[in-house]
Parts: C-alpha cells; structure tokens; sequence
C-alpha cells in the first residue's frame, strides 16, 4: 500500500480522546440508562500524549462511570471497530483500559457494569459524607450545598479522596496525585444536597486540597494545592464558596502566618483576587478615600490580620480596589494609578534582573552554568502591553464584584 495513503487509511482509526471520553455521576441504574448527564475532559495528555488522540478505534466511547456520592468507578469501552495489526501493519491499537486503568486507585475500580450497577444501588441511598461540616448554604433555587473537611491520612477518608483524584489529571494541567499518608494534607469537598422521594441524596461537586506547611518556630503557613468543581457544576459560583470554606477554616487560627498558593491556574487566580477583594473592601484601610494615596503599611498589616493575606497579594488587591474606584473620566486620577502600577511593574522587573544576576554569580562561583531566564524588557512599549494585560485582568474581577 502506497505510504500515503496508508496514512490516510489509518486516521479512520484516530479518534479524539477529549470527545471519547465520557463521564457520568450516577445514584441509580436509570442514571445509567439515560443519555443526558455526560461531560467530557478539559484535556488528556497526561493519558495519551500531547496530541490528546486514542488510536486504533472507530466511533470509540471511554466510559467512566462515578457513583454520585460514594465514587465507585466504573471503566468500559464501547466502539464498532477495533484495528487489527494486520490491517495497520504491526502498528497496535492503543490499550484504552489499560492506560486509564493504571491511573484509577489501585483494585478499586469496576471493569463489570453490572457489578457496578449493583454497587451503587445499595451504597449511593445511603451515603454520608465524613469529616466536619465547614460550611452549608441554601441557593435561591433551593439547591442546597455542603462542604466537609477531612484530614487525608484519615484511614475512613483516604479511599475516597484517592477515587476523587481520578478527575484532576482530565482537568488540572500537570496535576499529580499527593502522598495520601502524609498528616500534613487537608481535603475540603463540596456536595449537592437533595430530597428525592423523602429520601437524602448527595452529589459529589469538586473539592480542593491544602497543605500544612510549618513556619518557624510553631506556627503555619497553610498552601492552596489543587481546586477542582466539576463542569456540571461550574458557572455557579461554588468556586468562590469552596475557597470562602478554606479560608473560614484557617483566618481566625493564631497559628496560621499566612495562606498561600501553590502555581495557581488562571481560573483560580480570578477566585482568589475575587474573594480577597470582596474581603478586604470591608476594611477601613482600603476605603476608597484612602486607596488615591497609594499602597500603605495599614493595608499590607491590617490584610494579613484578618484575612492571612500576604504581603505580595495585599498589594495586588489594593490596585484592583483602586481601579475599581478610579473614575476613567478623570485623566488625572487615571494617569496616577497607571503610573503607580508601571512603577511597581518596573521595579519588579529590575529586582528579579538583580536576583538572576546574583544566581548567576553564584553558579560561575561553583563552576556550573544557569539556564537562562528571560524578563519582560522594561522599555516604555513592553511595559505598556504589562500594564495593558494586568488591566484586563483586573477588570474581570471588578465587573464580578459589582455583580455580586
């Protein structure tokens, strides 16, 4: 067979691992049987490589299955066609159940759609969650929503968070699974909360995970690691809440320094600035008269005081505060709090140029090469299109705290 079209031959059998992919959250067997309530991966290179395809496959269907509330999994596969080796030249077709097995918890998954029928029948009606409730709340539709915290060495709880992180390397780029027998992780999870037929049914939303850090000498510095709510359950603000609950959980404790963030992504980011902001507005150091004269010592203190902010995070919350309250009419008052972000862009700029070049030494010093590093150029157009990025930014986060 000529190699072109050979090649043409064999992407019949190339399928897209984002679409074939498909999960369910069920409670019983009628959950199975219906064809709405699927969702797909966010991404899948951490299965099948960076270009997210499954090979070897005509019209392909991954199904992971999820009890609602307790977990159990369930793997299957469904297609019209798999590729022989004959019919691909020796070139084997992808073992889907095995590569997605080998990330499922180890022995705890079902590969059986009938024994996992079964299953969820007798353990979905009566679940409960473990841990401590942290936070309930009702919504104006009447969903109400919990959220439990639980330690994830705790023998009753470590099971269940390892089948929860069965989502997050389809959802969380370069995710990884935690050490489940370190004392030190904390677990927050977020369920739906419902009556149906006089009895309680609870769903499984998302959860995010902290870690306790120790500050010398016998305090802490607790580090947001992974947050993660599920696309059915996204665009309802249950992010911010979940976040809200950690912070609930950590701000008045003596012992806590500081909550920090571990490479946080974009959306993250946007809860964190969002619920900082909405937090701190509330605090007469950023009332609004006093945000025109600029980022103070009050703001940076009194931030850390009540709401473990540090000081890198206060600052960025004064800005949005302030562009918030900055009238665009007002050339003047625009072009000041324009210039005070450039120079504090600039400076940052120029003191990580100082800490690359002191690395450096320091590296010739012991006869070793650094890799290199390159930084935003502080020229007036690079530093603009910074500003003009930041800005945007921030805008996002204004135009929510004016929604809620």
């Amino acid at each position: 067979m000529d190699v072109a079209v050979h090649k043409d031959f064999l992407a019949q059998y190339v399928v897209d691992a984002n679409e074939a992919v498909e999960f369910r959250l069920v409670h019983s067997s009628k959950d199975i049987e219906k064809d709405e309530g699927t969702f797909n991966p966010e991404m899948s290179h951490q299965f099948f490589g960076e270009g997210e395809s499954i090979f070897g496959y005509r019209d392909l269907t991954v199904q992971l299955f999820f009890g609602a509330a307790s977990l159990e999994i369930f793997l299957g596969e469904k297609y019209t066609e798999k590729i022989s080796t004959k019919k691909s030249q020796g070139v084997a077709p992808d073992n889907v159940m095995q590569i997605i097995g080998s990330k499922l918890p180890e022995n705890d998954f079902h590969t059986s759609l009938d024994v996992f029928t079964s299953k969820i029948e007798s353990v979905e009606p009566t679940f409960r969650p473990t841990g401590s409730l942290q936070h309930h709340w009702k919504t104006d539709e009447g969903v109400s929503y919990e959220i439990y915290h639980n330690l994830v060495s705790d023998e009753k709880y470590r099971k269940y968070h390892m089948r929860m992180e069965s989502f997050v390397m389809w959802y969380i780029d370069g995710a990884s699974y935690i050490d489940t027998e370190d004392v030190n992780w904390n677990s927050f999870v977020l369920y739906e909360k419902r009556r149906v037929a006089g009895e309680t049914w609870f769903t499984f939303c998302g959860y995010c995970t902290v870690y306790k850090y120790w500050a010398y000498p016998d305090k802490q510095r607790p580090r947001v690691s992974q947050i993660l709510v599920l696309p059915p359950f996204q665009k309802k603000g249950l992010g911010s809440q979940l976040l809200q609950s950690v912070y609930n959980f950590y701000q008045s404790r003596p012992d806590v320094v500081d909550i920090t963030f571990e490479d946080p992504s974009d959306e993250l980011t946007r809860i964190r600035d969002f619920l900082d902001c909405k937090n701190c507005q509330r605090l007469s150091s950023f009332h609004a008269a006093k945000l025109q004269k600029g980022f103070t010592d009050d703001m940076r203190s009194e931030a850390k005081e009540k709401f473990k902010i540090g000081r890198r995070q206060a600052r960025r919350v004064y800005e949005i505060l302030r562009l918030k309250n900055t009238p665009k009419k007002s050339a003047a008052e625009y072009k000041k709090y324009r210039l005070d972000v450039k120079n504090r862009l600039n400076a940052t700029n120029r003191q990580e140029q100082i800490n690359i070049e002191k690395a450096k030494k320091a590296f010739k010093k012991e006869g070793a090469t650094m890799p290199e590093f390159h930084l935003v150029s502080d020229s007036i157009e690079k530093l603009d299109a910074e500003y003009k990025e930041l800005e945007a930014v921030y805008m996002h986060v204004i135009e929510r705290l004016s929604r809620d």
